[in-house]
């Protein structure tokens, strides 16, 4: 079913607004080790209230069988992700007369276990470190937002700071 402001773009540009559909493709496979750490998980994870967990490896998903919808919510927070990313990518928020400016990314995060210089039990309530520097366009470049996700984010709020290369 299409949104009320797809159904608008359709209507307002006939000639022009176009929606590809692809066929859709979900292969997705984990390593053997993350499927290990799921089922370590399994046994030992558990929510201690609404906002934390406890016997977390946040290598593996947290309930691979959820029996709640906060169990669901966790493994949506706490899926694995790889052990590192890096990308780059572009934004665009077209406007209603059609222009719009691309802003450039470079996203680069890291799963706090997976970093060689972890120390157990230093920064238990951080699951992974995140860092987006705006590479384009020059207005933007050089601005920079950096976060440490934390898990109970009740016991501890998300760290974030924002650095703005403007001022």
């Amino acid at each position: 079913k299409l949104s009320p402001g797809q159904i608008a773009m359709f209507e307002k540009y006939p000639d022009t607004y176009r929606m590809p559909v692809y066929e859709t493709r979900r292969p997705y496979a984990m390593p053997d080790r993350i499927v290990e750490l799921t089922k370590k998980n399994a046994l030992e994870a558990e929510t201690v209230g609404a906002t934390g967990l406890k016997g977390l490896n946040l290598q593996g998903y947290p309930f691979p069988i959820p029996q709640n919808g906060l169990e669901a919510i966790w493994n949506h927070i706490g899926r694995w992700r790889g052990d590192s990313l890096e990308r780059t990518i572009g934004q665009v928020t077209p406007q209603a007369n059609g222009n719009y400016s691309m802003v450039m990314f470079n996203d680069q995060l890291a799963v706090t276990n997976q970093l060689t210089d972890y120390v157990p039990g230093e920064d238990d309530n951080v699951m992974f470190y995140f860092k987006q520097q705006v590479t384009a366009p020059a207005r933007l470049a050089g601005n920079v937002l950096l976060v440490h996700e934390t898990i109970d984010q009740v016991k501890e709020p998300r760290r974030a700071w924002i650095y703005n290369a403007g001022q």
